[in-house]
């Protein structure tokens, strides 16, 4: 039994929607996998701001001879030691949560 013409054309169109839904596939997963990599240079870049923050300060306090030199941040002085632990115990339960949520 010969086939029909028509059904070559629909044989033909079907192949070219599957190469166009593959080469659409790709495109996308190229393009979530761009998204993530400027993500990530995003956050080396903060991270080198830090980094040139910290040893801005580092610099100053030896050109300055200060004894008394920390990158710490400056605690408040009426946090007490409780207050300390609950802080620290939302922290701990906010990466808990955030652990879960990642999978």
């Amino acid at each position: 039994m010969a086939e029909h013409p028509e059904d070559t054309f629909l044989e033909a169109v079907h192949v070219e929607l599957g190469t166009a839904l593959a080469d659409l596939a790709k495109s996308v997963h190229l393009a979530t996998k761009r998204i993530a990599f400027r993500a990530e240079l995003s956050a080396t870049i903060v991270d080198a701001e830090k980094v040139v923050d910290a040893a801005s300060a580092l610099r100053h306090a030896a050109m300055e001879m200060q004894d008394n030199v920390t990158l710490a941040p400056k605690a408040d002085e009426n946090v007490t030691n409780t207050d300390a632990a609950e802080m620290m115990s939302k922290v701990e339960a906010a990466c808990v949560t955030l652990t879960i949520a990642a999978g």
